[in-house]
């Protein structure tokens, strides 16, 4: 029951002591996918090297901000992590393992495509202590991949899975994608390339599954077909039967809008974030969070990745401690990060008490208290016998709705 620490009986506990996770942004891929409008770089030859050493220059000029804390998850994404070298990873997790002690995390998850997993890399994660592959397949269909940009075939994707399952990996996790028109395609249709593509994912037994809707990110390829005119986007009707059908068909219940798993396969790095455990983000785009006297610290870098290679080897040539340039930094009162806190909350299907996060932070709740009141009067929270409340499944699915009414509580950004 690993990744159990913040769950007890169904329930979301108080915040963790003592405890951070690290984010490694890696922005590279060989290509961009239709959809993706995310921080990344398509580089040739990938600068495995060189960015695996600014990262440590970063990671070594702002870990004192979370000297009192222990790391507890480590996490690669991208971007395409699975692009870096072994070597460099391995050279990435043995200065954490010195500058912080990090022998055996509770979890370290890499991010990777089908197509670069092999017997032999598969064996090399393993040896370099990751307990987590998180699988980027986005669907188990051929005409669907080539729909959204990806490079690797459902058959390569069902190898993959099968090849870390044989190299001992216990939480093999996949993210799916619905959502998508296909030219030609009915609306019949296109829910039953959806339902292929769960139920093969059921057969291959993943621990855990990510299933997001498919987004129109504003200049992505796919956003420019729709603005031409295309149908890209299923009808709101077939997406909510796409969503409706995914636990079903899984055989995983679902634990937060977009995840799911059938066991204790939570994925601690996200669930520590949803707790507002701190993190610290290093790459371009990454983002950290962190607790001062002043109050909540937030902070973006720049998203930039030849800059953010540039600006290190210039601090290289002048022996200067390497800290990229942010894209924004700010300070969050208690009760903006109140307001934030039971938003993240209201995703998941586990049960918290808002008094309970509001002592935690030092935080009023009386703002809220009417917003709250209102989300259950419209069936998007019910209340338990504990004091707690709870995202129903209608809250799940107009999960947005109750963001919005949950924010209306809160002050501006200080």
């Amino acid at each position: 029951m690993r990744n159990t620490l913040f769950i007890t009986k169904g329930r979301l506990d108080p915040l963790a002591k003592n405890a951070f996770g690290l984010y490694i942004h890696v922005p590279f891929c060989l290509r961009r996918c239709l959809y993706c409008a995310f921080a990344s770089s398509v580089l040739r030859p990938i600068p495995s090297h060189l960015y695996t050493l600014a990262l440590i220059a970063e990671a070594s000029s702002k870990l004192h901000h979370f000297s009192q804390y222990t790391l507890d998850t480590l996490y690669f994404g991208g971007g395409t992590p699975s692009l870096l070298d072994d070597h460099d990873i391995a050279l990435f997790l043995d200065f954490i393992a010195s500058t912080q002690g990090l022998a055996t995390p509770r979890e370290l998850t890499l991010e990777a495509n089908p197509e670069h997993v092999s017997p032999a890399r598969a064996k090399s994660w393993k040896s370099l202590g990751f307990t987590r592959i998180s699988l980027g397949i986005q669907a188990f269909d051929d005409d669907t991949l080539k729909f959204l940009g990806r490079k690797h075939s459902s058959t390569q994707a069902q190898i993959a899975v099968d090849t870390l399952h044989q190299a001992g990996f216990d939480e093999v996790c996949i993210d799916l994608i619905y959502g998508a028109q296909i030219p030609g395609d009915s609306p019949s249709h296109a829910l039953h390339r959806w339902a292929h593509s769960l139920k093969t994912a059921q057969k291959l037994a993943p621990a855990h599954a990510s299933c997001y809707e498919l987004t129109l990110e504003p200049h992505t390829p796919l956003w420019t077909r729709h603005q031409r005119g295309s149908h890209v986007l299923c009808d709101d009707d077939t997406l909510a039967t796409m969503m409706q059908i995914i636990p079903e068909t899984l055989n995983m219940p679902q634990y937060e809008v977009s995840n799911y798993t059938d066991g204790s396969a939570f994925s601690a790095h996200n669930l520590s974030c949803w707790m507002g455990i701190p993190y610290l983000g290093i790459g371009p785009a990454a983002h950290s969070m962190h607790i001062a006297p002043q109050g909540v610290i937030r902070r973006a870098n720049a998203p930039d990745v030849r800059a953010y290679l540039d600006d290190f080897q210039r601090a290289q040539t002048l022996h200067a401690p390497f800290s990229p340039a942010e894209a924004f930094a700010e300070t969050l009162s208690p009760q903006m990060h109140l307001a934030e806190r039971l938003i993240l909350a209201a995703r998941t299907r586990f049960a918290w008490n808002p008094a309970d996060i509001a002592r935690q932070l030092g935080a009023d709740l009386t703002p809220f208290l009417p917003h709250l009141k209102r989300a259950q009067t419209l069936g998007l929270l019910e209340s338990r016998h504990d004091q707690t409340l709870r995202t129903t499944p209608k809250g799940i699915r107009l999960n947005n709705r109750l963001d919005e009414i949950l924010f209306d509580g809160a002050p501006e950004t200080t």
